[in-house]
């Protein structure tokens, strides 16, 4: 389709449309340059940016919080096993015994148990911790297929905070009976070297000050339990330096939860620390939510993917979260960690969703505003515009002055025009009817001059003239009627819409087609038409009439 041809048929837009439009665009510009700013400035942050915002905060804070607990586990740990080397060493000096010679020997671990209780158990209430244990490189059957180790490990017995109570996990009964301490459900009396997964690692000698050699475990499920744990381990030396067991504390998963439990402005979140990761897979961890408020804990393994902003989509079987995720490399004897800050896709998702509909919402107030407060301008603007119009195109007897400068300017401008277009057509119509004078005398002279010379004209050339009047092309025949009517070369060039040239052009067209050779012949000629015709000779003044 020709666009010209459909631009024509576009409708005209009238002067309140355009400014409709003109003043509804610029308030939706305005209203753009201003949430550009927003959005530069910091102030218009989206559901992704909140997020981040709040979750890498409160990971910073949980990672600061487990970074302070392994250390303060770290430095009782050192108290720990600097206490049991010196009961230990106290006992074996005042019974001039070997260490090695306590292998076997159950009389002497018994009152060795006895002394190490209950500092053992003050160090248990005394740490943040869910179990403390002193575990010796000796065993009450030491010619045992099974491999396990005399010593005694309690565990708190529930986890309120101001809790005193305690369990006796692994050691000899009747010593924890006697300090008031029932065994647990899941008692032995020795503990399994494989309880600790690596006992070899655990009583390494590296050559490190006591300080520098404590050492994290993983994370593992401990023996007759359905909960995992990780354990801070720290060597027992005697008074040569000789590693004779080891000493620590354990962090149960439940203890972890009660303990690290977090003042959030999460919608519930769910903080982990998680083993160290560096292909974004989260296996082995610990959990914990907002205080005195439920959390989702994974039931495996979480997949992490970057979504941008920040954040990170943590998956697993049947859950979806949303989060941060920071790492800490650690050391040889401090494992590095994750601390991941997350929240359910779902509740993610809701509040996308929620944000989007509040912008939905505001900008479609914004956006009715902007019309009704466009169509109000307009209105006020041009109301009395249009009614100055209608003065404009009242008559001039009718028309009244309006509130608008311009408008009393073009009625002032359309008034003198008008008067001067009425004194010009008065001059005009005098100069008319002065020309009309003129051109009756003109006429009636040549009409006289006519009948004067009509015995000289050439007949045969008069109907030579008439006759070629017809071959007259449709312009020339124009112009020759035009000096038939008695128009004057002025009025022929206005009535015709053309140049002097043009006219003179025509003209020589005119007399050679005609065979006249002036205007003066051509004139005459015509005068004599008319005359024939006023006199009913057919155009032929030479015929008699009968």
């Amino acid at each position: 389709m020709d666009r010209s041809k459909l631009h024509l048929k576009m409708p005209k837009q009238t002067m309140r449309r355009k400014l409709f439009l003109y003043t509804f665009a610029m308030a939706i510009l305005l209203l753009a340059l201003l949430a550009t700013m927003l959005i530069l400035l910091g102030r218009f942050r989206t559901p992704k940016d909140e997020l981040f915002e709040k979750s890498d905060m409160q990971a910073q804070v949980f990672e600061r919080e487990i970074l302070t607990h392994r250390n303060t586990l770290a430095m009782m740990g050192v108290h720990l096993s600097e206490d049991a080397s010196q009961i230990i060493g106290h006992y074996l000096s005042e019974h001039n015994m070997t260490f090695a010679e306590l292998d076997g020997n159950s009389g002497a671990l018994l009152e060795l148990q006895k002394l190490i209780f209950n500092p053992l158990r003050q160090y248990l209430f005394q740490t943040d911790c869910s179990g403390a244990f002193v575990i010796l490189d000796v065993s009450v059957n030491p010619y045992s297929a099974e491999v396990t180790k005399s010593g005694l490990y309690l565990q708190v017995n529930g986890y309120e905070l101001d809790r005193r109570d305690a369990v006796l996990y692994r050691g000899i009964a009747s010593v924890s009976r006697e300090n008031g301490v029932m065994p647990h459900r899941k008692w032995r009396l020795e503990t399994r070297c494989d309880f600790f997964l690596d006992w070899d690692a655990a009583t390494a000698d590296t050559g490190l000050f006591l300080e520098q050699s404590y050492r994290f475990t993983g994370l593992f499920t401990l023996p007759g339990m359905s909960e995992r744990a990780m354990l801070i381990t720290l060597p027992i030396r005697d008074m040569s330096g000789s590693l004779i067991g080891i000493c620590g504390f354990e962090l149960s998963e439940s203890y972890f939860a009660l303990f690290h439990s977090q003042v959030s402005k999460l919608s519930y979140p769910t903080c982990l620390m998680a083993e160290f990761s560096e292909n974004d897979t989260y296996s082995s961890f610990l959990a914990c939510g907002a205080f005195n408020d439920y959390y989702y804990a994974p039931e495996s393994a979480l997949t992490g993917r970057d979504i941008g902003s920040g954040l990170t989509e943590l998956r697993c079987e049947n859950e979806s979260f949303v989060g941060v995720v920071r790492s800490y490399t650690g050391n040889d004897t401090s494992p590095g960690f994750s601390t991941i800050v997350m929240t359910p896709e779902a509740d993610f998702a809701k509040a996308t969703f929620k944000n989007a509909l509040s912008i939905g919402f505001l900008v479609l107030l914004l956006v009715v505003l902007s019309v009704f407060c466009c169509i109000y301008v307009s209105h006020r603007y041009l109301t009395p515009i249009l009614k100055g119009l209608e003065q404009i195109k009242a008559e001039s007897s009718q028309r009244k002055r309006t509130d608008i400068v311009e408008i009393n300017n073009v009625l002032d401008f359309l008034s003198s025009k008008e008067r001067e277009s009425a004194d010009h057509l008065a001059s005009l119509i005098e100069e008319r009817n002065t020309a009309k004078e003129a051109y009756d005398r003109a006429q009636a002279e040549i009409d006289k001059l006519a009948e004067r010379t009509k015995d000289t004209v050439d007949p045969e050339a008069y109907r030579f003239f008439l006759e070629r009047i017809p071959g007259l092309s449709k312009t020339e025949r124009e112009i020759f009627d035009y000096y038939v009517s008695g128009l004057s070369t002025k009025e022929i060039l206005e009535s015709a819409n053309i140049k002097e040239s043009t006219l003179k052009y025509h003209n020589s067209h005119i007399y050679e087609k005609l065979n006249v050779k002036s205007r003066k012949e051509l004139l005459v000629y015509i005068s004599l038409m008319n005359q024939s015709k006023n006199g009913g000779n057919d155009c032929d003044p030479f015929t008699k009439a009968e």
